[in-house]
């Protein structure tokens, strides 16, 4: 005689040779609460550690990073960097090495250790440091050439 016991096991045996689970697991019914934005956590962590290096060491990205999201300062470190590639014009490859602090005064923003690399006419490498001071509108007011 057969008893409930047995139908039990035939049951899942034969979902389990047609490769199906049975439907009252626990594991199905875990499987059927979790969340799908838990899956892309790990990815957002990833992004976002990618961004921050990216932000240090892609000049290119960090310049449109600043653009986009600090649009103000941006203007004040192009600004600056424009009047010192002007003041440079007699020395060749003139590269920026450093962007330089930017502090918010009263009177407007000040930017400091801006520093460039430029060849002089004998070939040498010199190292060139400029303060800027802009104007509370963001236009130039007085450009410094430290030397260093």
């Amino acid at each position: 005689m057969r008893t409930n016991e047995d139908d039990r096991r035939s049951v899942v045996s034969s979902a389990d040779r047609r490769g199906e689970a049975p439907a009252y697991t626990a594991a199905g019914e875990r499987q059927r609460r979790r969340n799908p934005i838990t899956r892309l956590i790990p990815l957002l962590i990833m992004a976002a550690i990618g961004i921050l290096i990216a932000r240090e060491q892609v000049p290119a990205f960090a310049d449109w990073w600043e653009r986009t999201f600090t649009p103000a300062v941006w203007q004040a470190r192009h600004t600056c960097r424009e009047a010192a590639e002007a003041d440079l014009k007699d020395g060749h490859y003139a590269r920026l090495l450093r962007g330089g602090e930017l502090q918010q005064t009263v009177d407007g923003p000040i930017l400091t250790r801006m520093t460039f690399a430029v060849l002089d006419d004998g070939g040498e490498e010199q190292v060139v440091e400029y303060s800027c001071y802009l104007d509370r509108q963001g236009r130039l007011f007085r450009l410094n050439r430290n030397p260093e």
